[in-house]
């Protein structure tokens, strides 16, 4: 039987969105699917396949996704998303593929239906209807940290259907421009699918029981090609002392990274720092400071005593498969949600942007450094290796055949 042909598309909007699906398109296409590519061109130094046909595909400016979602705007205006579908239109009746998947691309629960192809929607768990519908963890917004005011948790419940109804406007509004149903919740829309991924380990969902479309595939993360030589520099020096690993990805910004950086070294921690270009490296930084814009991050966080991540699953999902624990600096509702569960399963901390240099960061990186959590983390270092994304994407795509 021949093998299918995919299409899969990602919303650039983050390195991370992007990462995730090539990383599965790279699996698809050495196991002989016929692999198409829908993105925008900004992340174009991640493709390294050429075998995997490209279709460059509009997405809205990062920055200002960025804003707002940091801001707790809506994410995008429902003229965005109707652009969105009929662009995606446009390349599934040229692919004609057998089914697509999507990564944080909305507008496919519309374009999907209207062609009549099963849709996978790659998410992760903590975004689900069933654990987060109902009430959200207090979020981080850049203009009002609402997480320094007290009580805050307790208004929790009544700001949380209010900022899905919010969110779900723009969507709902698409759909119907396209003669389809409004979703009723806002997470239906998101997290929905013919099949919806969950890239994460069941068993650190073990209360969360899945519906019959849900799957959880396991972890999926990302390494780039090109970082060999400073790996092998860096991992020299890592076996020599207890280093901290400061991972803050693309939507961590500069301004917390180097607050973070500086925390570290005043403390007199060792610290070693990715996503730092040569000419971004701040001239404060000891020589010590080990520092570049790629490493291999796996063996990074192998090689550390502690990982500093955004709280986003990418960065903080490759820590965890080591068996390291972390400390997540959330900006924005996905990574709290993703470093807020790691806490309440003891792998990790949830520390606020406003607390780094404070006496709340100080307490975690000690508390971390000196062992605590490190349990925890190799438990969850033991779930990911059980369960393995080729073999369940595999599984699903022969249940849809």
């Amino acid at each position: 039987m021949s093998k299918s042909r995919a299409l899969l598309f990602a919303e650039a909007v983050t390195l991370a969105h992007v990462v995730r699906v090539y990383r599965i398109a790279k699996t698809l296409f050495e196991e002989g699917y016929d692999v198409h590519f829908a993105v925008a061109q900004r992340f174009r130094f991640v493709y390294d396949e050429p075998g995997i046909k490209l279709h460059w595909i509009a997405s809205k400016s990062a920055q200002t996704f960025l804003d707002n979602v940091e801001m707790g705007k809506r994410l995008y205006r429902s003229e965005e998303l109707i652009r969105y579908a009929y662009e995606e239109l446009a390349v599934i009746d040229k692919v004609k593929p057998d089914w697509v998947l999507g990564d944080f691309r909305h507008s496919l629960s519309i374009s999907a239906r209207l062609r009549g192809i099963p849709y996978l929607n790659l998410i992760n768990a903590y975004w689900s209807r069933a654990y987060a519908g109902h009430l959200l963890p207090v979020p981080e917004l850049r203009q009002f940290p609402l997480s320094r005011v007290p009580l805050s948790r307790r208004l929790m419940p009544v700001l949380t259907p209010i900022i899905f109804k919010a969110q779900a406007q723009p969507l709902n509004d698409a759909r119907r421009h396209f003669n389809l149903e409004p979703y009723e919740h806002c997470l239906q829309g998101w997290a929905g699918g013919d099949r919806t991924l969950f890239c994460d380990v069941a068993e650190s969902f073990a209360a969360f029981a899945p519906a019959p479309h849900e799957r959880f595939i396991g972890h999926v993360t990302w390494e780039p090609t090109d970082a060999s030589r400073t790996t092998e520099r860096w991992l020299e020096a890592l076996d020599k002392d207890d280093y901290v690993y400061a991972a803050l990805g693309s939507s961590g910004g500069q301004g917390i990274r180097n607050r973070v950086v500086d925390a570290l070294i005043a403390a007199g921690y060792p610290v070693c720092v990715s996503g730092v270009a040569d000419g971004d490296r701040p001239a404060s930084w000891p020589s010590e400071v080990l520092s570049a814009e790629f490493v291999s991050g796996s063996a990074i966080a192998r090689a550390a005593r502690l990982v500093i991540t955004n709280g986003g699953s990418p960065t903080t999902y490759q820590a965890l498969n080591t068996g390291t624990p972390v400390i997540g600096i959330p900006a924005n509702m996905d990574q709290v949600l993703c470093i807020n569960h790691i806490q309440k399963l003891n792998a990790g901390r949830l520390v606020r942007p406003w607390q780094v240099g404070r006496p709340q960061f100080a307490k975690a990186v000690e508390e971390l450094m000196s062992g605590m959590c490190a349990k925890e983390a190799a438990t969850w270092s033991q779930w990911s290796q059980k369960t393995d994304f080729r073999t369940e994407l595999r599984r699903t795509i022969e249940y849809l055949n």
